[in-house]
């Protein structure tokens, strides 16, 4: 609880901060611009504006890298674009993986290693220089990441600042986190704060913030303007009161383009009361029932059987084909044929599935097994394909050979 309460004030201090900021600096660029006889002096402070965000983000740059649909690792610039997406890369940085083993980092070390107080400084300035100058955008994605970099940054070891008082080392064994799971609470903790007091939706914000991994936040007051716009103009075309469809419209938004269907209803309740409670979930069962699993969000949890740990480099299961029955590593040869190789397999058992992380050459495979092969991903294709042709060939060996009846049809 002490925790908590700490991250929410430094955390609300911070964010509140920005948004005063961003509107006074607004205010007084539009009201300069105003007073100036040129008209074409609006382009200065977005030119200045845009020059200044680049060089921030050039400044002391680190990367977080995010996964696409088809599982292929991409590098993202830490401050650059609306700062949920690499909330997202940065909040499974402490989950252990394959890639980051191989790299010797793991649990809340990974996170460690990136910056935390920095990245949060350099995140609130991009976005202060961005909207003060007049640049589109919004505040919401870029909070989460200022929250999380707070949160994570108040319990990161700093050698050189600790002190060797007594009292201050059982403070701070009290205080640090090696679990990754408390890591992940404190980062939850943070985003629900930020945008908590950035919109004044505790509750469905902080339900909103647990959900994550799906994508939640960085388009979230857009889709609830274009939710509300595309209600007024349906309400206007069919003759209905505008409110009725607003609130009904934004729940629907916030389903198809972010898919937080809790976060969307909560938010309604929360927001413009429970009265509207039924008309939204009709809206929101409906637009499940068309939108799911679809999300505007690219950084999501890994459930293929594929995994890129690397730009060009994969790791891939695959099931053990009938062909290979019996047949060990050594009489395939796949690292000589393909130029992969295998470090692993699972083996279903009777307590689950079984990782091993080490498959002898001499050991038989069997049907049952996937084996997790690590090579280039153009050599892993190949291999898929050659497998995929192996089943194809075993399938029409395996169907019967048409009859002469049947000739006669297809020559008629």
């Amino acid at each position: 609880m002490a925790m908590a309460v700490v991250v929410g004030t430094v955390v609300w201090g911070a964010v509140y901060l920005l948004k005063l900021s961003v509107h006074w600096l607004l205010e007084h660029v539009l009201q300069t611009a105003a007073q100036t006889p040129f008209q074409w002096f609006i382009f200065v402070p977005l030119v200045a504006g845009s020059l200044m965000v680049a060089a921030l983000a050039a400044w002391r740059t680190s990367y977080v890298y995010y996964r696409d649909k088809e599982n292929h690792l991409h590098v993202l610039n830490d401050v650059e674009g609306d700062g949920l997406e690499r909330t997202i890369g940065l909040y499974y940085t402490s989950e252990p993986v394959l890639d980051r083993a191989l790299l010797g980092t793991q649990g809340v070390r990974a996170r460690w290693e990136l910056p935390t107080f920095s990245l949060a400084f350099r995140k609130f300035a991009t976005t202060l220089v961005t909207l003060g100058s007049g640049g589109s955008g919004g505040l919401e994605g870029s909070v989460t990441l200022i929250g999380e970099s707070l949160a994570v940054g108040l319990f990161k070891p700093r050698p050189r600042i600790r002190s060797h008082n007594l009292w201050v080392l059982r403070f701070w064994r009290w205080w640090r986190m090696l679990d990754p799971d408390e890591l992940q609470t404190a980062q939850l903790s943070g985003v629900a704060a930020a945008v908590s007091t950035l919109l004044g939706a505790p509750l469905a914000l902080a339900t909103m913030s647990t959900i994550t991994s799906g994508g939640s936040a960085g388009m979230l007051v857009p889709s609830m303007y274009l939710g509300s716009m595309s209600g007024v103009i349906v309400a206007q075309i069919f003759g209905y009161t505008d409110f009725m469809l607003v609130i009904p419209s934004i729940t629907a938004s916030l389903v198809s383009l972010i898919n937080v269907p809790l976060t969307a209803i909560m938010l309604t309740v929360e927001l413009f009361g429970a009265s509207y409670l039924l008309p939204a979930l009709v809206v929101l069962l409906v637009t499940l029932l068309l939108s799911h699993p679809t999300s505007v969000y690219r950084t999501q949890r890994d459930q293929d059987e594929s995994r890129e740990i690397l730009p060009s480099y994969g790791v891939r299961r695959i099931n053990v084909p009938p062909t290979w029955e019996g047949k060990t590593l050594r009489d395939l040869a796949l690292r000589d044929r393909y130029d992969v190789n295998v470090i692993g397999y699972v083996e279903n058992r009777a307590q689950g599935a079984q990782v091993t992380p080490y498959v002898s050459a001499l050991r038989p495979l069997r049907t049952s097994d996937r084996l997790i092969v690590l090579g280039k991903n153009d050599a892993i294709g190949a291999l898929l394909v050659d497998l995929n042709t192996i089943d194809t060939g075993r399938i029409s060996a395996q169907l019967p050979a048409p009859t002469k009846g049947d000739r006669a049809d297809v020559a008629g």
